[in-house]
């Protein structure tokens, strides 16, 4: 009976191993997919991303996530002067870093990918970070979520 356990107890984790190592090589799989991509489409954008002025950003997006920015472009922007305020001028960033992809069922339009990374920025005052989730549509990618991370801030 023991035998018979520690036997099962061997498979299970024999198993569990080798799905983390796929788990492992999936997610390697997909961030070099989209890596000679988004990559360059994020260093592209960058400069706007980081200017603190909604005008600037809102191109990027995609229509149903200006709805959010156009909602309260003033409020959105207070929120940028506020952030700038307490970290500086941009200073530097380094290249985008690969969080993960999600496809999501949206009603009447069919599957949508969504593809993360995340930016580490550098400013006069302190760093932080810039969440990017982008989506193809229409042949070229646009932003569908964007969150800024101030160092103070975590």
């Amino acid at each position: 009976m023991i035998k018979t356990l520690l036997k099962m107890l061997k498979h299970f984790l024999i198993i569990l191993v080798l799905l983390i190592i796929a788990g492992f090589i999936f997610v390697q799989v997909k961030s070099a997919e989209y890596q000679d991509e988004l990559v360059p489409y994020i260093d592209k954008n960058m400069k706007s991303l980081i200017s603190w002025q909604v005008e600037r950003i809102t191109p990027l997006m995609t229509k149903d996530a200006k709805v959010e920015f156009d909602f309260e472009p003033d409020s959105i922007q207070a929120g940028f002067n506020y952030l700038s305020s307490k970290v500086g001028p941009f200073d530097v960033y380094t290249e985008a870093e690969y969080m993960g992809t999600r496809v999501i069922y949206i009603a009447g339009l069919e599957f949508e990918t969504y593809i993360t990374y995340m930016v580490p920025v550098y400013f006069e005052n302190g760093d932080g970070d810039i969440t990017i989730t982008l989506v193809k549509r229409n042949g070229s990618y646009q932003i569908k979520h964007l969150k800024y991370y101030a160092a103070q801030d975590r």
